[in-house]
């Protein structure tokens, strides 16, 4: 059984997962939905079991992209979000 704050923990997560489900719904696809629902799923029917420590985010990550052919979760990211500014001609802006 999980302490009263991890179940807080864990309601933290689920409703960021609720959220974001919400959030993204209209530019997803099928299957990327289809892996919010299981994970929903999953954290509604073991809330009182589901300690949230970073084995068991990295598993609710892959278990969002388990029906999705893109890419796979389940593992932290290995390079930086690299965001660049382009002008009206697609050139990169210069800081």
């Amino acid at each position: 059984m999980v302490s009263n704050g991890e179940k807080d923990n864990l309601h933290i997560v689920l409703f960021f997962c609720i959220l974001c489900a919400i959030i993204y719904a209209e530019n997803r696809n099928e299957e990327e939905i289809a892996g919010y629902r299981e994970v929903l799923n999953t954290i509604h029917e073991n809330h009182d079991y589901i300690v949230p420590r970073y084995n068991v985010i990295l598993q609710l990550h892959r278990d969002l992209y388990m029906y999705n052919s893109g890419p796979t979760g389940g593992s932290f990211k290995n390079s930086d979000n690299i965001i660049e500014e382009k002008n009206e001609f697609g050139e990169k802006r210069s800081s």
